[in-house]
């Protein structure tokens, strides 16, 4: 009887003793997880916080994503190699220095942009463009022959959103405006895309009706163009990283792999360190064509195993 206990007891400690480290490792592993991914978004922070410094004479703001690969070990196969996971932190924020100083030199370095750190490798994209627009007037009544179309809100939602009467629970309609009357900074659709654009900058012109008056008119619209950047993230599917293009080969060299004993009072532990290098890529969708971005990590990792005395 007494025999019978302590066997059972050794069994119910070893199921149960089993069944706890592994949720130890879980835990363990949930909060490696954590902590990689809380580390990154601080390292994030702190270089889109420098990268607005440096951009602090701009009116645009930062945009960065970074993406870096690293590996956690995994406790269904604790004695295998683990694998690297992503992990990735977007920050968007503005230096709040000359925010609003506007866009009237339409300067390259003002375009808004989005930047990717890939392990260490940069890329950065325009998200729009400057673009100009020609307005033809009418020498006879002054009206402008271009009509452009901005947002007017519906508080009675009594229109659809192409502007006949109707109720589809959306707050706002196309309204059509003359030219005109647009003035800087607004926001509407210059280019008849049905997407709204930022007038940067109105040209004025004048010109000489039949009757001999002189008159001041808009001529010209530069905007800014959201659908013309290297990346269109304003599209169903928007250019910019594709996960789906994410592949991986691993290397090991074995001329590299080493072999570490220790001998401890149950018996001797063996462990195989190898060097693996990871090659990773990544595709970003830019409208000047897919560009692959390949990083390589090299780091070490032991498979262990203990020989009885």
């Amino acid at each position: 009887m007494r025999l019978s206990t302590k066997a059972q007891s050794i069994l119910e400690l070893a199921i149960f003793g089993s069944i706890i480290l592994f949720l130890l490792g879980v835990l363990i592993s949930y909060g490696l997880g954590a902590n990689f991914e809380q580390h990154l978004q601080m390292q994030t922070f702190r270089k889109a916080l420098f990268e607005a410094l440096k951009r602090a004479h701009s009116s645009i703001n930062v945009n960065l994503n970074v993406i870096k690969d690293l590996s956690i070990p995994d406790v269904n196969s604790p004695f295998d190699i683990s694998e690297t996971s992503p992990y990735s932190a977007n920050i968007a924020l503005s230096w709040s220095n000359d925010l609003y100083a506007g866009l009237d030199d339409l300067d390259e370095r003002d375009l808004p942009r989005i930047d990717y750190i890939i392990n260490g490798v940069r890329k950065t994209y325009k998200i729009a463009n400057y673009k100009y627009k020609i307005v033809p007037v009418s020498t006879e009544d002054g009206e402008s022959v271009v009509k452009f179309k901005r947002k007017q809100t519906d508080f009675e939602d009594k229109y659809l959103i192409n502007g006949t009467e109707g109720s589809d629970g959306i707050y706002w309609y196309w309204e059509e405006v003359d030219a005109q009357v647009v003035g800087e900074n607004d926001s509407l659709d210059v280019d008849n895309d049905k997407k709204e654009e930022t007038v940067i900058k109105v040209i004025k012109g004048e010109i000489t009706d039949k009757d001999g008056t002189t008159r001041t008119v808009t001529t010209g619209l530069w905007y800014l163009d959201f659908q013309e950047g290297e990346i269109d993230l304003t599209s169903e599917t928007p250019g910019g990283l594709q996960y789906y293009k994410y592949t991986k080969e691993i290397e090991i060299n074995p001329q590299d792999t080493y072999l570490e004993k220790n001998e401890t009072a149950q018996g001797i532990i063996t462990t195989a360190i190898s060097k693996i290098k990871e090659k990773i890529s990544r595709l970003i969708k830019t409208k000047k064509g897919d560009e692959e971005v390949v990083s390589e990590i090299e780091r070490e990792e032991g498979v262990s195993w203990s020989t009885p005395h």
